[in-house]
């Protein structure tokens, strides 16, 4: 691969990464209720509102479950193998295996909303040490993007003095999937790796 195809290889990541994230982000802060009104919040609107809100019109949010978002998410994720793998061997290739790459997108999706989960978990595990317990309005927006995911977990009352260990429970659990579940189903269906964000 030439020195302009790594370069475009590098642009394509980052843009569509930038992107796929911004899109879980806004997915989880609907489904967790997050003000809207932090600074955060309102940057992954300016990145995903051009993508997401034309599908408003045919695919309104169901309570908290905002669909178009995930359509996108999928779409994007699709659309970033398809340049990718045309990057490197070639669009004729790409478009041949479309099929394939629909198929792998979907767990592709699944894999990047538990990698940001994980790192939105991480960010406020070591933020709220950090922090000791002072206000901080990325801690707060992202607390409540895992929320919907760790609340189960503190229903266990595994809260020991400062440490709670929902999150580390939590963790463990999201490892486990991306190790076990995801890994499984990757090699069962001739996933190769490395065509997708967060896969």
């Amino acid at each position: 691969m030439g020195a302009l195809a790594q370069i475009a290889q590098i642009i394509l990541t980052v843009a569509f990464s930038i992107v796929v994230i911004a899109l879980i982000v806004r997915l989880l802060a609907i489904l967790g209720q997050a003000d809207f009104r932090n600074p955060l919040a309102g940057t992954i609107l300016q990145i995903t509102n051009p993508f997401v809100r034309p599908l408003y019109k045919i695919m309104p949010p169901i309570g908290r479950f905002d669909q178009a978002s995930l359509l996108v998410l999928w779409i994007a994720q699709v659309v970033f193998a398809i340049l990718l793998v045309g990057i490197v061997r070639g669009f004729d290739v790409a478009f041949a295996n479309i099929p394939q790459l629909v198929i792998w997108s979907i767990l592709a999706v699944a894999g990047a909303i538990l990698m940001v989960l994980r790192w939105s978990m991480i960010i406020v595990a070591i933020g709220s040490w950090l922090t000791m317990g002072q206000y901080n309005p990325l801690l707060a927006f992202l607390s409540r993007i895992i929320e919907p995911y760790i609340g189960p977990f503190r229903k266990l009352n595994l809260q020991i003095g400062m440490l709670d260990l929902s999150l580390i429970v939590g963790f463990v659990v999201i490892y486990i999937i991306e190790i076990v579940v995801i890994a499984t189903i990757a090699q069962a269906i001739g996933y190769p790796g490395g065509l997708f964000i967060g896969l």
